[in-house]
């Protein structure tokens, strides 16, 4: 199993997500991993305890969401269905 996976899965109180998003960026970060936790207790937990215990994790940078503007599940791909 990958170790973020066995991370997320079993070694934090992360919520039980039908599937966490992990995205390869551009620029300073490599990789943009997107949980739920349940809170800033838990979140601390899996960022200091959990992540950077990981092998080849050298640094981490955190964010979180104050708030949602505008939420949008799907891409706008209509043009694709016809000609």
């Amino acid at each position: 199993m990958r170790p973020i996976a066995w991370a997320i899965g079993k070694k934090s109180n992360a919520v039980d997500c039908p599937s966490p998003c992990c995205h390869y960026v551009s620029g300073s970060g490599t990789f943009e991993l997107q949980v739920m936790t349940t809170d800033l207790d838990a979140f601390s937990h899996l960022s200091l305890d959990v992540l950077m215990n990981l092998p080849h994790v050298k640094d981490l940078h955190t964010s979180f969401s104050l708030g949602e503007v505008k939420g949008e599940s799907a891409l706008p791909l209509q043009h694709l269905d016809g000609k």
